[in-house]
């Protein structure tokens, strides 16, 4: 293998380990749908909370790749990689300013699997473009 290679090598990893981990937010989605409809409330917290650990242990990896991918990267792809960090960094941000506004607990509730949803499919977004920039 080439020099040449290793950093579209290690940069097509970012953008792979992203789409893992949308991939598993959206099964924690709907995951968490079918528990709260067949499991008693007692252990609905549990196997909730065991699920969300799993997912940021998954995004660990994620982030180091993608810290990775912007030492490696120079000029606009390392722009776009920051930035599809930035986005991605939104999903641990959100609970906490939802929180911080009054009633802003139920307005999550509501439209967090959509927001969620949409910051991971953000983030794969602007990581696939780094990643093309990359490539080329």
């Amino acid at each position: 293998m080439s020099d040449s290679s290793r950093p579209s090598l290690f940069t097509s990893a970012y953008p792979l380990l992203l789409s893992v981990m949308a991939g598993g937010a959206m099964v924690d989605q709907m995951y968490s749908r079918a528990i709260r409809a067949t499991l008693p409330p007692e252990s609905r917290s549990a196997i909730s909370s065991q699920v969300q650990d799993a997912l940021l242990m998954l995004a660990l990896p994620v982030l180091i790749a993608g810290g990775v991918c912007v030492l490696l990267s120079a000029g606009r792809a390392r722009q776009l990689f920051v930035a599809s960090i930035a986005i991605f960094s939104l999903e641990f941000v959100l609970p906490a300013l939802a929180g911080a506004v009054p009633s802003g607990a139920m307005y999550l509730g509501m439209v967090g699997p959509f927001l969620r949803m949409l910051v991971m499919l953000g983030a794969l977004a602007f990581a696939f473009m780094a990643a093309r920039q990359v490539a080329r």
